[in-house]
């Protein structure tokens, strides 16, 4: 990542991400046969862009490259036994193209299995929030199971403490262009209401 974007968030700025990210790019088998979804090949740890500012901490970030259609994004979910902070939101139809919309939903997406906690990393600070799980086509498209079905795509994180080391950032694995439009607007100022929250940090003078 640019390092002129760590500096701007660890001067107080603020960000959302939205689409599926150059950390989760995935690069399959030329053949497509057995490809390896998973990036990055080792685990992550403290100096990693994705761990010390998008909070994540497994090493399981994977994108669909339509080898499974079952794995297509159909829509984002609460997560399960998380609280729901923000609305259910569903693909729809009409933005896809004629293949995707046929196969229901679209693979340029991303699902994250594990962000930082203060479990994983004893120097975590600040508060993570679960928002979005993903939504597949599951078991009932052609009979196939999908490893992404549930699995966590959106989180944010902030740090109430004056000294924080960089500003709000929320973080979606998945266009919300593709969703309803009216889901996706309460979604949109849901998200402007909490990134505004954040008084910015102190300056010296």
């Amino acid at each position: 990542m640019s390092p002129r974007l760590s500096a701007y968030l660890r001067a107080g700025g603020k960000l959302w991400l939205d689409g599926r990210m150059n950390v989760a790019a995935t690069t399959p088998d030329p053949n497509l046969a057995g490809a390896d979804l998973t990036y990055p090949k080792t685990e992550m740890g403290p100096g990693d862009w994705a761990w010390d500012f998008l909070k994540l901490h497994s090493s399981k970030i994977n994108n669909d490259k339509g080898t499974n259609n079952a794995n297509l994004f159909h829509g984002a979910r609460w997560m399960a036994g998380v609280p729901a902070i923000y609305d259910t939101m569903s693909v729809d139809l009409d933005k896809l193209n004629i293949f995707q919309r046929t196969a229901g939903g679209f693979s340029h997406s991303d699902a994250v299995f594990d962000p930082i906690f203060a479990e994983s990393e004893p120097d975590f600070r600040g508060d993570i929030d679960t928002l979005y799980a993903y939504g597949a086509a599951g078991p009932e498209f052609q009979g196939k199971t999908s490893q992404y079905d549930k699995k966590l795509c959106a989180l944010r994180w902030h740090d109430p403490d004056p000294d924080r080391e960089h500003g709000r950032l929320q973080w979606f694995g998945f266009a919300m262009y593709f969703m309803h439009t009216d889901q996706a607007e309460r979604t949109f100022k849901a998200s402007l209401d909490w990134l505004r929250q954040e008084v910015p940090p102190a300056t010296t003078p």
